[in-house]
């Protein structure tokens, strides 16, 4: 018998990957990085089409290690665009974004990173992001 998983458990997946996806980068674990993507991977107006691409532009793109997480905020694409998150936006449009997809912005002092998610058979996937 197949459990139909809520929006909410999908959230809390989606929350955890983002901040395993966090952790990995201010490591500067650029294969760890690659490894929690899902290709094809929206990224710079870019699509990058395999785990190795992935690698390759994650390499050199390290943070200060005293970089800090300040909070993390996860929510439907439906609950975003109501809040003003790019209504007619072509990164957005390009990655192909639903409304029942899931967003999570990883705030960083007064800036922010957007993760894009969306469900599948093994729970979520991380398919872009916008910085």
């Amino acid at each position: 018998m197949r459990t139909e998983v809520t929006i909410e458990e999908h959230l809390r997946q989606c929350e955890r990957l983002a901040a395993d996806w966090f952790a990995a980068w201010k490591a500067a674990d650029a294969a760890k990085m690659a490894a929690l993507v899902t290709v094809p991977f929206y990224c710079d107006n870019g699509v990058l089409t395999s785990k190795d691409a992935a690698r390759k532009r994650f390499a050199g793109n390290n943070p200060a290690r005293d970089i800090q997480l300040s909070g993390i905020l996860s929510k439907t694409v439906a609950e975003a665009k109501t809040e003003g998150l790019g209504p007619g936006d072509r990164v957005m449009s390009n990655m192909r974004v639903t409304d029942d997809d899931f967003v999570v912005i990883l705030k960083i002092g007064d800036e922010g990173i957007i993760l894009f998610f969306r469900a599948a058979a093994s729970g979520v996937e991380f398919f872009g992001m916008w910085d």
